[in-house]
């Protein structure tokens, strides 16, 4: 963050830019961290663990989509083949 913030001064930018430059940094880093350590975290588990943990994670999110229509058969099978990844802010998902 020094780097970052002595770069941005060198530049003059307006506070307002350099507030979200920082919150930016600040978020991708968290992502980052969080995503090494949920990939760890997984790793050390036994597939039906596994499971388990990603069925909490996202039954959810399936449950709201329409398309799913509650068919816990049809979620199962999405949610077991799941390899979760964080994207930084403004990341193209799809193109």
């Amino acid at each position: 963050m020094d780097m970052v913030n002595t770069s941005m001064k060198n530049m003059r930018l307006p506070e307002e830019i350099q507030n979200e430059i920082r919150e930016f940094m600040f978020t991708t880093q968290n992502l980052l961290e969080y995503q090494k350590e949920m990939s760890l975290f997984l790793e050390m588990l036994s597939p039906s663990l596994k499971s388990l943990v990603m069925q909490h994670i996202f039954i959810n999110a399936f449950k709201r989509n329409s398309v799913f229509h509650d068919s816990m058969d049809i979620i199962d099978l999405f949610i077991k083949d799941i390899i979760p990844y964080l994207r930084k802010p403004d990341d193209i998902i799809i193109e």
